[in-house]
């Protein structure tokens, strides 16, 4: 059952069902939109059924539905539109489209043809039927679909011509646009020469632009960049539908390595200026990443002599080639002979190799010294405390210490049978003989221990020849073996200082496979950090650092004690701390004289140093995991280089997080 409604400029009226001449009747509403009379189904169903009516012929009748609204029109409702438009109707689904509330007009109102239009298609209608007892829709779920709609591929289109159409207004390829333009890039434009001869060359705050995005998308390939320019819409905005070749992208990355961290640090004033980078709490971690090396390429010192030695007597025959004037000799040995930089790598890997093997026997004489000086002290009868260091006299040291171990038991035997010759009854127990002695079968194992590692060893047959303990890598000579959880790889230690909300406020490199000696310079960095954005923002509460966290990675006396902001650095690991804070709770100030690692203890043990070290791990775990999407490996090879390559890589998550969180 439908009922047909019609519209005045000053009523809305009704069909009466009964009437032969289907009269109107006028509704009782107050109703000005179409809207808002259909919510009046009460008083629609008494006009209906009232006295008199008109004849719908003597009415001003206007359009029954008002603007503003959305219009879905029915396209090809007939099949005859199908075949009219020389499309086969069996394959056409019926398809509909929308119109403006401006394409609405009464029925007797002009048509007008924009002027963009060139075939006007228009209907009229006068009457609005409104369907009661039709279910709309799937019972419990959305309607079917009739059909599905065309897929043509062929249909010619236009795009917007003007790019700022073709992204959304707060997509994050603007924003990059938007920062870049308000940084200072002048030591980007030192690294791009112009003025020569050749055409123009590629903006360097364009390329800058399409690196960080490429970077927040953890796209650092430079022939993955240069096929996104083609393919993407974001980057076709950025290189300005101009794109760069991987060449170009891949040295502009290199050449502009050292401005990446200034650069990272006015990116951390924009954060400041947007009230961010709040130092409320720092935390200090770090994490290993893979450099652009294998760890097969290292290589003891026998190896990078042998090396070393057969590019020496090269060169000594292309010299005397030379001498003799054998041109052709010389232009096939130089054209065979590999390139230049894998033998600047070697020599340079060679001479770090001979450099660390000077400085470890420099420490081992030292310490040869001091064990030469316990084992005299233990000869002659002190007691000497600490475990026995390896080396030429720990076998000798053993055998003093089990000596002193058996002479003491034996002093405490003899004593005992003394007493009891005289007739005297000694307190407590007997002493045991001395092979049963704790204390002396202790000192025998350590004998047996030393001798056994004093005996020369043959390695199994078949087993590969064991790593010599210095060595370099041919490929990335500054890159280092490192310690992982999943076991080892050839990379660097980067060090990151999180914000509470997230931002990175400093980040280093390191060569070390330990965190200890990289505290006190992380939080130098993130002070200095703190007071060039609280010299921007001037805001005393936020960017003070307050108290800076660190796991136990970073635990040593000198770290504990060092001067500078407030810390707290975990002595032990997650569960172990947890449980003594929980069985063993403590409060108030650390007790007078003692230690700084008792003091540590004392404060993590506190109810407010236990919540407060439990924010490090949600501060700092997040940010590097963030971090080792954009960068899971270095691509540029040199501690200088992947420096530059982690500035860039937090430059690209400050930027992603300001993004998403500053207020816009």
């Amino acid at each position: 059952m439908s009922i047909t409604i019609l519209r005045t400029a000053d009523a809305w009226w009704v069909r009466t069902p009964d009437s032969a001449a289907g009269g109107a009747a006028r509704i009782d509403t107050d109703a000005t939109t179409t809207g808002e009379l259909l919510a009046h189904a009460e008083q629609i169903e008494a006009a209906r059924g009232s006295r008199p009516t008109l004849d719908p012929a003597t009415l001003d009748l206007v359009s029954p539905v008002t603007a503003p609204c959305r219009v879905v029109a029915q396209m090809t409702n007939f099949a005859s539109h199908v075949n009219d438009a020389g499309l086969n109707p069996d394959t056409i689904p019926l398809t509909f489209f929308r119109k403006t509330s401006g394409s609405i007009s009464g029925p007797f109102d002009d048509i007008v043809r924009p002027t963009h239009v060139r075939f006007p298609d228009y209907g009229a209608c006068c009457e609005m039927a409104c369907c009661a007892g039709l279910p709309c829709g799937w019972p419990g779920g959305w309607g079917v679909a009739k059909g599905f709609r065309p897929v043509l591929r062929d249909q010619p289109m236009l795009l917007p011509v003007d790019m700022r159409e073709w992204l959304p207004e707060d997509h994050l390829a603007w924003f990059v646009l938007e920062t870049v333009e308000v940084l200072d890039t002048s030591g980007l434009e030192r690294c791009r020469r112009v003025g020569a001869a050749g055409r123009a060359g590629y903006d360097p705050r364009m390329l800058f632009a399409l690196l960080v995005y490429a970077y927040c998308l953890g796209v650092r390939s430079s022939r993955a960049v240069e096929r996104l320019c083609t393919t993407d819409v974001a980057f076709r905005v950025l290189c300005a539908q101009d794109p760069p070749d991987h060449t170009t992208i891949a040295r502009f990355r290199a050449e502009a390595g050292p401005a990446f961290a200034g650069l990272f640090t006015q990116v951390l004033l924009v954060a400041a200026r947007a009230g961010m980078a709040r130092f409320g709490t720092v935390a200090i971690d770090g994490t290993k990443i893979a450099a652009n090396a294998s760890i097969d390429a290292n290589r003891g010192r026998d190896w990078l002599a042998q090396q070393v030695k057969a590019m020496v007597t090269e060169a000594e025959q292309v010299d005397a080639d030379e001498d003799a004037g054998d041109a052709a000799a010389v232009s096939d040995r130089v054209s065979g002979s590999g390139g230049s930089g894998r033998r600047e790598r070697i020599r340079a890997a060679a001479e770090q190799v001979k450099q660390e093997l000077a400085r470890r026997e420099a420490v081992g004489h030292a310490a040869a010294e001091g064990a030469l000086a316990r084992r005299r002290r233990s000869e002659a009868g002190e007691q000497v405390r600490g475990r026995i260091p390896t080396g030429p006299h720990h076998l000798a040291e053993a055998q003093a210490h089990l000596a002193r171990e058996i002479g003491i038991h034996q002093a405490k035997l003899e004593r005992y049978a003394g007493l009891l010759a005289v007739g005297k009854k000694p307190m407590g127990r007997p002493p045991v003989p001395i092979e049963a002695s704790s204390r002396v079968l202790r000192a025998r194992r350590v004998v047996e221990a030393a001798r056994a590692a004093a005996a020369p060893t043959s390695a199994p047959k078949g087993r590969a020849a064991k790593l010599p303990s210095v060595v370099a890598n041919t490929t990335d000579v500054e890159s280092r073996i490192m310690p992982t959880r999943k076991g080892f790889l050839q990379g660097y230690n980067a060090q990151l200082a999180v914000t509470s909300d997230h931002l990175i406020a400093a980040v280093a490199i390191s060569q070390s496979t330990t965190d200890q000696s990289s505290l006190l310079p992380m939080m130098h960095a993130a002070e200095l950090a703190a007071a060039t954005c609280h010299a921007t923002s001037g805001d005393d509460l936020a960017h003070q650092i307050g108290t800076v966290l660190a796991d136990a990675g970073y635990a040593s006396d000198a770290n504990l004690a060092a001067a500078g902001p407030e810390r707290l650095i975990a002595l032990a690991k997650r569960r172990d701390q947890a449980k003594v804070a929980a069985t063993e709770p403590a409060s108030g100030p650390p007790p007078a004289g003692c230690t700084p690692r008792q003091a540590m203890a004392h404060r993590l043990r506190t109810r407010e140093g236990a919540a407060l070290y439990k924010r490090r791990g949600a501060t700092v775990e997040p940010v590097i995991g963030n971090v080792k999407k954009i960068l899971d490996r270095f691509a540029r090879r040199g501690l200088d280089a992947a420096a530059s390559e982690l500035h860039l890589a937090a430059l690209a998550h400050n930027l992603k997080r300001i993004h998403v969180a500053a207020p816009a």
